[in-house]
């Protein structure tokens, strides 16, 4: 494990997190830690819903469907 140290902390934000670590029954770091992996988790499930929606807006632009054609498969069903 790799340790950070972290200089010039507000002494208004370092107070948020003695109480958000009160609160929750953690240790300041670990409260710390708990913090960042929530925040990257975050950033990391808005980068895949920016892609999905990028994705979604080239398919309405160049005029794909957004689902496949189902004309084909009741065809096949209808011959069954």
């Amino acid at each position: 494990m790799t340790d950070i140290t972290l200089q010039g902390i507000p002494e208004q934000l370092y107070r948020k997190l003695e109480k958000a670590a009160a609160r929750t029954k953690r240790s300041i770091p670990a409260e710390a830690i708990h913090l960042l992996e929530s925040s990257l988790q975050s950033d990391e499930a808005e980068i895949v819903s920016i892609e999905i929606i990028t994705e979604l807006k080239r398919k309405l632009s160049d005029g794909s469907p957004l689902y496949p054609d189902a004309t084909e498969w009741i065809r096949e069903d209808r011959e069954r």
